[in-house]
């Protein structure tokens, strides 16, 4: 925004130099309600910077004349002062002629409420000028001091008795600003209590502590963001690990049950050869002729002893499967026969385990 002019409004710090009543009972008062130098500014926002008020601004003849014949009220009202208003906020008026003293910018008040009047003998000696001015955002230094920004073009609205509040000036003014920017004047001399006791004297001590707290909020804000950041990552590397884990259970799973199905075909296939070869015992009456030999041997065997006339050359394994069901099925009168003869031979056997048909007695 460097050395560009924004339009904003300003309620700036001064002080009653003295005051008298009237016959009537009103005040009349020599007040300096302005003086050059560079301020500390807290906007609404909460952020601080500094702007340097310049003789030549202060004492700009249209900004005096501006601050002529304005009206005067009871702490700032919650809006600028204009004839539809004034009725309502107005309880003096300044004078017709805004001179300087110094640095000082002085003028004379008109007090003539008499809530005004009461609260200005109980001790309510401040003023704080009400005013429009542009923001020429052109940072510098002003004796020694730096400032962010410079004033210009100040025109004057009100003029406000107010007391000093150990939040700072304007604690208790809520300015309406859709348009522009509110600030308040933050000046020397002001004190803030805290909750602890410790009492803070100045301005500047009161922005060291704003801007500590500011600190101490944005790292507590970066910390937390951190730490949600690092939960979520945490959590997405465990949701990770638990889906490696489920897909690791998966695959134990389908092991185990290809290791169950593997058994049972096994068993199953160790049962189908037992049986095949009880068959072949029967039938060819060699208990050893058909080891070494393949399924599909030991069938073609059986096949070429039951029906010598049935070819099974070129034929697949499944083919020959399913000619030995059909054959078998066939003959099993002649292969009922050929048990009973077995049987009828281990009786008279010495040596029943070494006889072939034997074997087939659970067949």
């Amino acid at each position: 925004m460097n050395g560009s002019l924004v339009q904003v409004r300003r309620f700036d710090r001064g002080s009653l130099v003295e005051y008298g009543r009237d016959e009537g009972g009103m005040l009349r008062v020599r007040a300096r309600p302005a003086k050059v130098g560079v301020y500390p500014y807290q906007s609404r926002d909460g952020t601080i910077h500094h702007e340097l008020t310049s003789a030549e601004t202060l004492f700009d003849a249209d900004w005096l004349a501006s601050m002529a014949m304005r009206p005067v009220t009871l702490d700032h009202p919650p809006e600028l002062v204009t004839a539809d208003n004034a009725k309502k906020y107005q309880i003096g008026t300044t004078g017709e002629i805004i001179g300087r003293d110094g640095d000082f910018m002085t003028c004379t008040i008109l007090v003539s409420d008499s809530r005004a009047v009461a609260a200005i003998e109980g001790g309510r000696l401040e003023l704080s000028c009400g005013y429009t001015c542009l923001l020429d955002w052109t940072p510098g230094t002003w004796q020694g001091q730096s400032y962010d920004a410079i004033q210009r073009q100040r025109r004057g609205n009100h003029v406000a008795i107010v007391g000093r509040g150990r939040h700072g000036p304007g604690a208790r003014i809520a300015m309406d600003a859709l348009d522009d920017e509110a600030a308040y004047q933050m000046e020397d001399g002001m004190k803030l209590k805290l909750d602890d006791g410790t009492e803070l004297d100045g301005a500047e001590a009161i922005l060291a502590h704003i801007k500590n707290l500011d600190t101490k909020v944005n790292t507590a804000t970066a910390e937390v963001a951190a730490s949600k950041s690092e939960a979520s990552e945490v959590r997405t590397k465990l949701d990770a690990k638990t889906a490696e884990l489920v897909a690791l259970q998966a695959q134990k799973d389908a092991g185990a049950d290809a290791v169950t199905a593997a058994r049972m075909a096994g068993a199953s296939e160790a049962r189908a050869r037992v049986a095949l070869e009880a068959q072949a015992v029967a039938i060819l009456g060699d208990a050893k002729g058909h080891d070494g030999k393949t399924d599909a041997d030991v069938r073609k065997a059986i096949v070429g002893k039951l029906k010598p006339s049935v070819s099974l050359d070129g034929k697949t394994d499944a083919e020959v499967a399913a000619i030995f069901e059909v054959v078998v099925a066939d003959s099993k009168d002649s292969i009922e026969a050929a048990r009973r003869r077995a049987a009828l031979s281990d009786k008279t056997d010495k040596h029943p385990s070494d006889d072939p048909v034997r074997r087939v007695s659970s067949f």
